[in-house]
């Protein structure tokens, strides 16, 4: 979502904005952090109770996601390398808790509350869910295409459903998240998978690279390796000393 917006900073914004300096002139001490955070499930609690419809649509989404995901690992897994179900579980959990906590933010950028999460923060959820599975880089080339394809088209579709109805703060926050969230994991699984092996040969050396992905990078180019190349050296001209003789003296 590209979307961006100015306006004038909102209530929530103020007071994350004043937690933040509070935290940062304590020198983040642990009695602060747990003011901040006491006050965080204060707030998004009150805000669980007076948005109930919008509380709702949030549970039923992170449940469809949640069983989505676990059905396209069970068909990764068949055919290649797919995110541990603990991994998976946890990056669930944390999407789960980061938009249960950030309902207040699902408004319009003035501060007008809206009535549900839109088209739009669905496909910005929907990237942020599939992060796992560019991390892991499944050795099918397609399959990880695919997801390339699925991150590029959500990011241009909830730009657009977005600049229909008008931009949230949700989604504008939420959108870059997403974004680097799957640049980030896509460069690893890519890493991963040998497709930049390039880089990961200069960071583990030639002789991992080679066990990892069965040849080195001259290899795969064609290059006789260093052990194989023929051993120029300049040949050195020594003169043996002549045996003295009589024509000499």
């Amino acid at each position: 979502m590209t979307t961006r917006g100015r306006s004038a900073p909102t209530e929530g914004e103020q007071w994350a904005s004043a937690q933040l300096a509070a935290l940062r002139s304590s020198r983040y001490d642990a009695a602060t952090w747990e003011s901040f955070l006491g006050e965080s499930f204060r707030r998004a609690a009150e805000i669980r109770r007076q948005r109930s419809a919008l509380s709702a649509q949030a549970v039923r989404w992170t449940l469809g996601g949640g069983l989505a995901t676990a059905a396209l690992r069970q068909t990764i897994v068949r055919g290649g390398r797919a995110p541990s179900a603990r991994g998976l579980a946890s990056w669930w959990m944390t999407q789960a808790l980061m938009l249960d906590w950030h309902l207040g933010m699902v408004q319009e950028l003035d501060g007008a509350p809206r009535e549900k999460l839109s088209v739009a923060d669905a496909l910005t959820l929907s990237r942020v869910a599939v992060v796992p599975f560019a991390a892991c880089a499944p050795p099918d080339a397609v399959l990880f295409l695919a997801l390339l394809g699925f991150a590029g088209a959500t990011d241009l579709l909830d730009g657009r459903f977005a600049r229909r109805r008008g931009p949230t703060r949700f989604g504008r926050d939420f959108d870059t998240l997403a974004d680097l969230a799957f640049r980030a994991a896509a460069v690893r699984g890519a890493r991963r998978a040998g497709w930049l092996a390039g880089r990961e040969e200069r960071s583990c050396g030639p002789a991992v690279a080679q066990r990892r992905h069965g040849q080195t990078r001259d290899q795969r180019w064609g290059i006789p390796s260093r052990q194989s190349r023929p051993v120029r050296r300049r040949a050195l001209s020594v003169t043996e000393p002549r045996p003295r003789g009589a024509g000499d003296e």
